[in-house]
């Protein structure tokens, strides 16, 4: 069964996104219809400029707002914007659907540590990781900045979010449209798992880690069809893309969910229940997050015991 509830304290209390935060990641990128996009070409995004957290000093602004991109969507209007934080002196980047804020620059905390938590001990590789969800980037970059990984393949259903890093919309975006061992791909990531590879191009492919922020928690899902996954069979798809002794680890907005734990323990040989805890600077309290991490068998536990999970053949 799945171990006690552990907590970790984020000392730079990065992270504010609260229960009334939305998510997009998992949206489904065909209800996206594009009517126009603006871009000011004197106003790119310079990654030089940035500091290593993703933001931009107030010393080098010369901004107090700007939209980078929009679409129009049928779920609402999709836009990219920054903006100057003056209570803090950085630069912030948003992202708006409709009235909702779903991702900012300034709360990152949680992404970081479903990277850290998800990658901590297995090893000095090399490693093969899968993000779902590419978001701003910052579990992506968490993720890279490892030296035991060899490889990552970040799927994001929403081509804008990919685009806005290769065009370097974004504080991270030309770090990791640079760096050779980050792959994006536009794609379903849940349909994926479903199918025969998450890797079309070498559906024999297993992984070392799979860390996925998509939905708000494994009970509130940005879609319906999301849900399979956070069950039992769902789980089980999802460790047969994974290397013996490899990792899923997941953000929720939520507390521990014993439900879901228990889920867990029955697909995954080791699971752990991370307790985040952050200051939100802006509302000046703590809040917290929740990062899920569970390990498939080792090797030797399958050949002695068998495996629960059903899995790839081996490449």
């Amino acid at each position: 069964m799945c171990a006690d509830v552990h907590r970790v304290e984020d000392q730079a209390g990065r992270d504010g996104r609260g229960s009334e935060q939305h998510r997009l990641e998992g949206c489904d990128a065909g209800t996206l219809v594009e009517t126009f996009e603006h871009v000011d070409p004197n106003r790119l995004s310079d990654a030089r400029k940035f500091d290593a957290e993703g933001h931009l000093h107030a010393s080098r602004m010369n901004i107090e707002f700007e939209e980078l991109a929009y679409r129009r969507t049928p779920l609402g209007e999709l836009i990219l914007r920054r903006r100057t934080e003056p209570a803090l002196g950085v630069e912030v980047f948003e992202v708006k659907l409709g009235d909702a804020f779903l991702m900012s620059s300034l709360f990152t905390a949680g992404e970081i540590a479903l990277a850290n938590l998800g990658l901590a001990g297995l090893g000095s590789g090399p490693l093969d990781v899968v993000v779902g969800g590419l978001g701003l980037g910052y579990t992506a970059r968490a993720v890279l900045g490892h030296p035991a990984v060899r490889s990552l393949l970040v799927v994001e259903a929403l081509r804008d979010v990919i685009d806005w890093h290769r065009r370097g919309l974004v504080p991270l975006g030309a770090g990791l449209s640079a760096d050779r061992r980050c792959e994006f791909l536009n794609g379903d990531f849940f349909a994926l798992v479903d199918s025969p590879g998450i890797d079309s191009r070498d559906l024999g492919r297993r992984f070392h880690a799979i860390l996925v922020d998509i939905d708000h928690s494994p009970r509130q899902v940005l879609h319906p069809s999301h849900a399979a996954l956070y069950g039992r069979e769902g789980l089980r798809r999802l460790a047969a893309h994974l290397h013996p002794g490899g990792v899923f680890a997941l953000w929720s907005n939520d507390p521990p969910d014993q439900d879901f734990r228990d889920a867990l323990a029955e697909v995954f040989a080791q699971c752990d229940a991370h307790i985040v805890t952050f200051r939100n600077p802006l509302q000046d309290r703590d809040a917290a997050n929740t990062i899920y991490a569970a390990r498939t068998a080792t090797a030797s536990c399958e050949s002695g015991s068998g495996t629960r999970a059903s899995r790839l053949d081996s490449s």
